[in-house]
């Protein structure tokens, strides 16, 4: 990885339009849920199907949430790559967001009480995660951009050396890469980028745990 590059991960996280702009559009999502909470009274016949909507949308979410947790552990135990951790991380972000939304769109349907503090409380919590959300692409976005710019510094790199005839010959024959030269080490994460990740994901698990309890709870005790 090159200075430049660290440098602006480190100093300038996301750029301000690219922040203000998701995050904006995040709040104005979740003050047309509120709003709409306010206006709508669904009926009893369908609190059941938008019930079950609602729990496939939060093993949806939550579900895509804990698996990449688990895997940025495994990580931390070196376990596995940072490159599978951040491809992992993208590629589930769209269920995680469909999660979202879908439980925003059922939790309408459920009929909440916006005046109980619990209530308050969970929208609050929802909108802390979708928030995070943003702050948690970004920073995959980062980590792929720190990711590429370490494969291209070992590219350069590599196209100074000359090429082994044996290695060129094995590959040819087909033996595997790693028996011909050992794989790249995984780019070193600043410190501060790795806070951020911890923060990220710290927040993550306490909004997301504390949306569901106090689902769980008002569910069951209206």
């Amino acid at each position: 990885m090159s200075t430049a590059t660290e440098r602006a991960l480190i100093a300038t996280p996301a750029p301000v339009r690219w922040r203000v702009g998701h995050a904006g559009f995040v709040v104005a999502a979740w003050l047309a849920v509120v709003g709409t909470a306010l206006l709508v009274r669904p009926g009893d016949a369908i609190r059941p199907y938008a019930l079950f909507a609602h729990l496939i949308s939060l093993a949806v979410g939550f579900g895509a949430v804990l698996c990449v947790e688990l895997y940025s552990l495994a990580w931390l135990a070196r376990r596995t790559t940072l490159e599978r951790v951040t491809t992992l991380a993208l590629t589930l972000d769209p269920l995680i967001w469909l999660g979202l939304v879908g439980l925003a769109g059922s939790g309408l349907l459920l009929g909440p009480n916006l005046a109980r503090p619990l209530t308050a409380v969970k929208m609050a919590l929802v909108l802390v995660v979708g928030l995070n959300g943003v702050r948690a692409r970004r920073l995959g976005h980062d980590l792929r951009g720190l990711l590429d710019e370490h494969t291209a510094s070992l590219g350069r790199h590599a196209a100074g050396r000359r090429v082994n005839p044996d290695a060129a010959v094995a590959l040819e024959v087909g033996a595997p890469p790693e028996a011909v030269a050992p794989a790249a080490a995984s780019p070193k994460v600043p410190m501060r980028i790795f806070l951020r990740a911890a923060s990220i994901s710290a927040v993550s698990q306490a909004a997301w745990w504390g949306a569901a309890v106090i689902g769980f709870l008002t569910t069951t005790g209206r």
